[in-house]
């Protein structure tokens, strides 16, 4: 489930630029 971990931390990165 690293998938999982991978794409959330990358919709946090957009949403916090």
């Amino acid at each position: 489930m690293i998938n999982f971990c991978f794409i959330l931390f990358k919709q946090g990165f957009r949403w916090l630029a």
